[in-house]
């Protein structure tokens, strides 16, 4: 008796687990994102052939916090990077960092990571709101910049 007790809680556990996993699957969006790099405005140190790449597979979840796989890659810099970020602009302004995707000995060449988002973040994303920024030694303002677009 308590055998089947204990199987009957446990095939019910498993069919919320499973029926939860649906629900969620059923209120999540993916967007293909990319970013083509190019001269940021006021740099230090002109750097004319400098570019990267930046693409990405955002998971919107609309209940618990979305994914952000990402892969940056560049060359042509003044250096090596000492930074990459997401910013999301305000008005008139460079933005605020969202999202760091690299920092000092990890920012290399092909790097890919993923981060989790809030769901605030994960909208201006989605809706092409952001900025990939990549900063060196010689341009710690920013050497090279890219807005984020809906590839495809």
């Amino acid at each position: 008796m308590k055998r089947r007790t204990v199987l009957l809680i446990v095939l019910m556990a498993l069919v919320v687990l499973a029926t939860a996993g649906l629900v969620d699957a059923a209120s999540s969006s993916t967007v293909q994102l990319r970013a083509n790099l190019k001269a940021a405005p006021k740099q230090q140190v002109s750097v004319p052939n400098a570019s990267a790449r930046f693409s990405s597979t955002l998971v919107v979840r609309k209940k618990t916090k979305s994914t952000l796989g990402w892969r940056l890659t560049y060359s042509g810099l003044s250096g090596a990077p000492t930074l990459a970020y997401i910013a999301l602009p305000k008005s008139a302004k460079q933005g605020e960092v969202t999202v760091q995707l690299c920092k000092g000995r990890r920012c290399k060449t092909g790097v890919a990571h993923s981060s989790r988002l809030p769901a605030i973040v994960a909208k201006a994303l989605a809706t092409r709101k952001g900025y990939v920024w990549v900063r060196t030694k010689k341009n710690p303002k920013g050497e090279i910049r890219g807005r984020i677009v809906r590839s495809g």
